[in-house]
């Protein structure tokens, strides 16, 4: 490089920060952009500009965005009061965005009145989107502040962390739901089911998204509560319900469903002490619906099958089958569906000896997960594959599996019938934490697989683990089982197995004459 290019460098370096009357090009924009640009950023660093110079002093004040982030570990105590003070030098009259993410929610516990206040001059700037994360949750809640329920403004409102409707103090107050541009809701984690979440429909009726996660202890002991909770939305497209519910006596709260635009449905349901039917109902069928995951455990599936064995079985078993085939029914016209599903509620064990109740035309892509089954839970899902004739890839986790014993692995027969998806539409089959005593039930039940699969493609077997003493018996069971694999009969020539052990990962496509070639 010359000594003229050296020289120039420094200059051309300038010239692409100052205009010809030396100054520098970002102060040269209107102060329109530059508070749009400013917007864009978290407030502290936008409050910060104001040192650059005496134009910029006052620049930020007029930003649309108010987002604030924790930096810190802890906030100061008197934190909202902070932000309360950062909120009145704001000059704009409308705020788009109102964005608060805390380590925890409780740091904005005050007074109910403060909290009304604070979050009332939010509100009086037309807020479009509000959004309050605290990322942990505690035993202390915080206080859904009235005046959220009635912003026309908003859009978009999410309060995340350990929430609660204070009935108490609230029933002074004429609280009236007035919600009508509201597109997208989240509360996370709700104490209770508020009283005017019914009439949230009325006043909402453009809600797309809505998430809820609460909890339904004593629900019924609640003043002025309902035991039925409608979900009635006419252009809701996605529902996400997180729901734990644990009553003193058996019993179900209904949550009706009546959604006709629904496209995604996820439900987690902890159930309580006592098994009982599915507590979910559609008062139409979403034929929209696209994808689905529903998730039903229990709280403690040790003390449920304790305490409540005898009532298991003096249950009205018809009753429970019933409501199951009934909420299963309304999802019917879904392409992808993932179960995630523990021993004391495997739908698989009802649909395998009632597959022509239920049909799943359309369905596609079916992912489960299984906790706590053994080979008979395989089966019950290889029988249950009649209600699917159109699937094409399944993918089957099983959790803790029960591996059983030699004896009872050595006992166990293949299912009779063969569903019509596996002979002609089953692509790819996933197989993951399949867990063996020994290799003769697993032979078994992969065999019956291979042989009756005329389409299939790829087989994966992933973390399959063998139940053996020492590394050495366990290295040597997976290749002698690789070896009974990749000799097992195949409908599908151009199918290939792919196996994946504690020691060994191998594909029958690499298989020759008897070697394994491992990966």
């Amino acid at each position: 490089m010359s000594e003229n290019q050296h020289t120039l460098n420094p200059v051309r370096r300038r010239r692409r920060r100052l205009t010809d009357d030396g100054e520098d090009r970002l102060s040269s924009l209107p102060d329109a952009i530059l508070t749009e640009i400013l917007s864009c950023l978290p407030i502290n660093s936008a409050a910060t500009t104001s040192v650059l110079s005496r134009r910029w002093r006052h620049l930020w004040t007029g930003v649309t965005r108010f987002e604030i982030y924790n930096i810190k570990s802890r906030y100061p105590p008197d934190f909202l009061s902070i932000v309360s003070n950062i909120l009145m030098h704001l000059t704009s009259p409308k705020i788009d965005v109102f964005k608060i993410q805390v380590r925890s929610i409780i740091t904005l516990v005050i007074e109910l009145d403060e909290l009304e206040s604070f979050f009332h001059e939010i509100c009086r700037r037309n807020v479009q989107q509000l959004i309050c994360n605290g990322e942990e949750y505690c035993d202390k809640y915080f206080p859904v502040p009235t005046c959220l329920l009635s912003c026309q403004s908003l859009v978009t409102l999410e309060l995340f962390g350990s929430l609660e409707y204070d009935w108490e103090k609230n029933k002074n107050r004429d609280v009236q739901l007035k919600l009508p541009n509201l597109k997208k809701l989240t509360f996370c984690y709700l104490r209770q089911v508020p009283p005017w979440l019914d009439s949230l429909s009325e006043s909402s009726p453009l809600l797309e998204e809505l998430t809820l996660m609460f909890a339904l202890f004593g629900y019924r002991q609640l003043p002025n509560t309902m035991p039925l909770l409608n979900l009635s939305f006419p252009n809701l497209k996605s529902l996400n319900l997180m729901v734990e519910a644990c009553y003193e006596e058996p019993g179900v709260d209904v949550i009706s469903i009546d959604a006709p635009k629904l496209t995604h449905l996820q439900i987690n349901h902890i159930f309580g002490y006592h098994l009982g039917p599915l507590p979910y109902k559609f008062c139409h069928n979403p034929t929209a619906l696209v994808k689905a995951c529903i998730n039903f455990y229990y709280r403690d599936k040790d003390e449920v099958e304790d305490e409540n064995e005898d009532e298991v079985e003096d249950e009205d078993e018809d009753e429970e089958i019933h409501w199951f085939f009934e909420f299963f029914r309304g999802m019917s016209s879904i392409y992808n569906l993932e179960l995630k599903l523990q021993q004391y509620c495997n739908v698989f064990t009802d649909l395998s000896v009632n597959v022509n109740l239920l049909m799943f035309s359309n369905l596609v892509h079916l992912t489960t997960t299984l906790d706590r089954v053994d080979l008979n839970g395989c089966k019950d899902l290889l029988v249950s594959l009649q209600c699917f004739p159109n699937l094409k890839h399944l993918h089957v986790k099983l959790e803790e599996m029960d591996y059983g014993s030699k004896m009872k692995h050595r006992n166990w027969h293949a299912p009779d019938i063969v569903p019509s998806c596996l002979m002609s539409k089953l692509k790819t089959i996933d197989i993951k934490g399949l867990q063996l005593s020994g290799s003769i039930g697993g032979l078994k039940l992969l065999g019956y697989i291979l042989g009756n699969a005329k389409v299939l493609e790829k087989l994966y077997l992933e973390d399959v683990w063998f139940h053996e003493r020492t590394k050495q018996e366990t290295l040597w069971t997976e290749c002698e089982f690789c070896r009974s694999l990749y000799k097992l009969p195949r409908s599908s020539s151009t199918c290939e197995v792919v196996f994946s052990g504690r020691f060994i990962t191998s594909s029958s496509n690499t298989f020759k004459n008897g070697r394994l070639t491992f990966q």
